[in-house]
């Protein structure tokens, strides 16, 4: 779809009472069923996606990567789908994260650069 919305996204995701669609956020919902993937990433079980994402980010220290400061833009990540679901990671965490110890981690810190 080119050029702008005819409708803004906010009216059509509202509830009825406040003039909306009451329809689902898209961008929303893939995202939250993207990060819904961590727990599997963390889980007991493997499997051959767990070892390419293990792969992919062995020269990031595998997947302590979640625990650390990294920007996303230093990271290369192969896969879309680990890169984006990294990228929300990120944003996500710093939004509802409020000790953020994951700061103080010196390994793929994007505040400590050499």
């Amino acid at each position: 779809m080119k050029g702008m919305d005819k409708v803004t996204r906010l009216s059509t995701i509202n509830e009825y009472e406040n003039g909306g669609l009451k329809m689902i956020d898209l961008g929303s919902m893939v995202k939250s069923l993207r990060l819904a993937w961590l727990k599997r990433i963390f889980g007991e079980n493997e499997g051959a996606w767990k070892s390419y994402l293990r792969a992919s980010l062995k020269c990031y220290r595998g997947l302590f990567l979640f625990y650390c400061n990294y920007d996303i833009k230093d990271l290369y990540v192969p896969s879309l789908f680990y890169s984006e679901l990294l990228q929300w990671w990120s944003q996500f965490r710093d939004g509802y994260d409020t000790k953020k110890e994951w700061q103080q981690i010196v390994w793929n810190n994007k505040d400590i650069r050499t």
